[in-house]
């Protein structure tokens, strides 16, 4: 713990000069992306994404590790939409990502010029895009969460789609509560299907607690794994799926060695009476 708290000083003080520049989203940037989604919630453009569909979620460790490309690559191969946390767009990241033509990119971190976030892909447009930023408070750097909306299949109603990457560094739950809160607006100006996911960060009791709470309030429920080889710290994964009006086909969670996050692989489908 001693090692703990003197690394984390260490870290507020680097970057404590950069934490002003890097702003958390406010009620007025809630608000804008609330009435997108209110604006949106009829619209059926083609193309769509596939009445049954792949999903991958994972944090790429900001391309750190030794052969994420190579894994992104047969990982995404199914995929149709992609949430990924701590990506890093670039020469490295965007020709993976050509099976996925429409990226919208969430900026989160940025220093020198070179940024990471939250970026969701896929093989069909979004008829919105906006993006929401939490700082954390020890470290004073940013959090983002990435919100598309996205035609299926032939329903009416779209899907909300919130790729989340969740404050982490905390003494207890509140600023985190405040992150999934947040959400509140956004999800009660939507009464179609939703996907809510990432690196949320949910490793403590506590904030599972009030990430279900928050589930619960809006029909989501949260997604199982078999296998479930999710990361986790002191035995709650850090990595969670939640969904509203899909149905599950497959859900598996594989072991890498290419992040320190193992990737979340699902078949999502709309239910057959829709």
């Amino acid at each position: 713990m001693r090692l703990f708290l003197l690394l984390m000083l260490s870290m507020t003080t680097s970057l404590a000069a950069y934490s002003d520049a890097w702003p958390g989203s406010t009620s007025a940037d809630i608000e804008t992306c609330r009435g997108a989604i209110t604006r949106s919630a009829h619209s059926t453009s083609a193309p769509f994404l596939p009445r049954v569909f792949g999903l991958l979620s994972w944090n790429l460790h900001k391309g750190l590790d030794q052969g994420w490309e190579r894994d992104l690559q047969w990982l995404g191969d199914s995929a149709h939409l992609m949430f990924l946390q701590e990506a890093r767009p670039g020469a490295r990241l965007d020709p993976l990502l050509k099976g996925l033509p429409y990226q919208y990119f969430a900026p989160g971190f940025s220093l020198a010029g070179s940024a990471t976030g939250v970026m969701s892909a896929s093989t069909a447009p979004s008829s919105l895009h906006c993006s929401l930023r939490s700082v954390e408070p020890w470290i004073g750097t940013p959090k983002a969460t990435s919100v598309t909306l996205y035609a299926v299949g032939s329903q009416r109603r779209p899907l909300l789609a919130i790729n989340l990457h969740g404050i982490n560094l905390t003494i207890g739950t509140q600023v985190f509560r405040q992150q999934m809160q947040a959400l509140d607006p956004l999800l009660i100006a939507h009464d179609g299907p939703v996907i809510l996911g990432g690196d949320i960060n949910a490793w403590s009791q506590s904030r599972l607690a009030a990430l279900d709470a928050l589930a619960a309030r809006h029909g989501l429920h949260r997604v199982g794994f078999q296998p479930d080889l999710r990361s986790r710290i002191v035995g709650l994964a850090m990595d969670y799926i939640y969904l509203r009006g899909l149905d599950t086909v497959l859900a598996e969670s594989l072991p890498v060695t290419s992040s320190d996050h193992n990737p979340l692989l699902l078949k999502l489908a709309l239910p057959a009476s829709d």
